[in-house]
C-alpha cells in the first residue's frame, strides 16, 4: 500500500529506469556458425576463418548480405547462430576445417578417391601447398595414377566411339552378314561364337606349328634327295665293315602331315579372305603389323605351289 510519503514519491521518479535490450543482429555478432554440409552440421567459432580470408569459407563469413551469401552457399538460414547448407557430401570436411584451426592440411579421412579428394579442396579453395608432406608423399602419386588410368579410359572409350563410327556397315542384308563375320573374326567378346571361332582359330594355329616340327624329321620327310641313315648299324661277314643301315621313312605319317598342313592352310587362307572381304577400310587392313604376318605366312606356301609347277615346265 503506498503511504503516500513525499520522500519515497520523489525517490521512485528521479530512480533511473532499466534500459531495454535488444537482440544483436543476426549473425553479425554471433560468434558460432553452422556449417550443414550434407545433412551433416559442423558447429565452429567465427574466429577461426579469419586466417585464410581468400577460401571460401573465409569469403563466406565475411558476406553481410544474403546475394552475396548464396554465391557461396546452396542454402542459407538465419538465426541466432547463423547456418549455411551445401548440397555435398560431408567426407573430408574436418579436413577442411582443421586448415583453419590448425594452419595446415593434414588428410585424415580415408577412403575417398584421390581425384575426388583434389575436387574437395579446389571447391573449398584451399591452397594445396599447406598439404602436410606426410601426405603429400601418398596424395601427389596416387593423383598422378588415377589420371593416368582416368586419361587411358578415356582414351578407350574415344577409340571404341571412332572403331563403332567406322565399323558401320548398315542396316542392309548384305552389311549384317560383314558385321556378323567380322565381328566373329576380329572380336571374341561379342559372341560365344566368336569364342569359339577364337579357340578354334588358336587350335589350327597351334597344329600346325606341330606338324611343321614333326616335318623336321628324318622319318616323316620327303622333300631330302638323299639317303638318310638311322643310328643302328650292321657288320658286313665279307669285310667285317660296320655299314649304317638307310632310315626307313613312314608314309602314313609322311601322308597325314601333309593332309593337316594343306587344310591348315586352307583354313587361314578362308580366314584371311574373310577378313579382308568384311574390313571396313581395306588399305588400313592390309597395312596393319599383324595381318602383314598373316601374308608372308601365307604367300609361301602358294609359291611353293608355283614353283612346283614351273619346274615340270622347264
Amino acid at each position: 500500500m503506498f503511504d503516500g510519503h513525499p520522500t519515497n514519491m520523489r525517490e521512485s521518479v528521479l530512480a533511473p529506469k532499466e534500459e531495454t535490450k535488444h537482440p544483436e543482429p543476426v549473425g553479425e555478432n554471433s560468434k558460432l556458425i553452422c556449417f550443414n554440409v550434407g545433412g551433416k552440421k559442423f558447429f565452429v567459432m567465427k574466429e577461426n576463418f579469419f586466417t585464410f580470408p581468400n577460401t571460401r569459407l573465409g569469403l563466406l563469413v565475411r558476406c553481410s548480405e544474403v546475394t552475396e551469401i548464396l554465391k557461396l552457399c546452396d542454402k542459407y538460414f538465419e538465426g541466432q547462430v547463423p547456418e549455411y547448407f551445401f548440397d555435398r557430401s560431408w567426407k573430408g570436411f574436418n579436413d577442411i576445417l582443421d586448415v583453419y584451426r590448425l594452419g595446415r592440411l593434414h588428410l585424415n579421412d580415408g577412403g575417398l578417391c584421390p581425384i575426388r579428394t583434389r575436387a574437395s579442396i579446389q571447391y573449398w579453395q584451399i591452397d594445396e601447398l599447406l598439404l602436410d608432406p606426410c601426405c603429400a608423399l601418398k596424395y601427389y602419386p596416387l593423383i598422378e595414377e588415377c589420371v593416368r588410368e582416368t586419361e587411358g579410359q578415356e582414351e578407350s572409350e574415344r577409340k571404341y566411339l571412332e572403331r563403332l563410327k567406322v565399323e558401320d556397315f548398315g542396316s542392309s542384308p548384305l552389311g549384317r552378314i560383314r558385321k556378323f563375320c567380322w565381328n566373329l573374326t576380329e572380336y571374341p567378346e561379342t559372341s560365344l561364337g566368336a569364342r569359339v571361332y577364337a579357340f578354334t582359330s588358336m587350335g589350327v594355329v597351334v597344329l600346325s606349328t606341330v606338324v611343321f616340327i614333326l616335318s623336321t624329321m628324318p622319318e616323316l620327310t620327303d622333300d631330302i634327295d638323299m639317303i638318310l641313315y638311322s643310328n643302328s648299324s650292321e657288320v658286313d661277314e665279307g669285310s667285317g665293315q660296320e655299314l649304317k643301315l638307310p632310315q626307313v621313312r613312314w608314309e602314313n605319317g609322311i601322308l597325314a602331315l601333309h593332309i593337316i598342313d594343306h587344310s591348315s592352310m586352307v583354313f587361314f587362307t578362308a580366314e584371311f579372305l574373310v577378313r579382308l572381304l568384311c574390313a571396313p577400310k581395306k588399305i588400313a587392313f592390309l597395312k596393319s603389323p599383324l595381318n602383314i604376318i598373316d601374308i608372308l605366312a601365307i604367300l609361301p606356301y602358294y609359291l611353293g605351289f608355283l614353283l612346283e609347277g614351273m619346274k615340270d615346265t622347264l
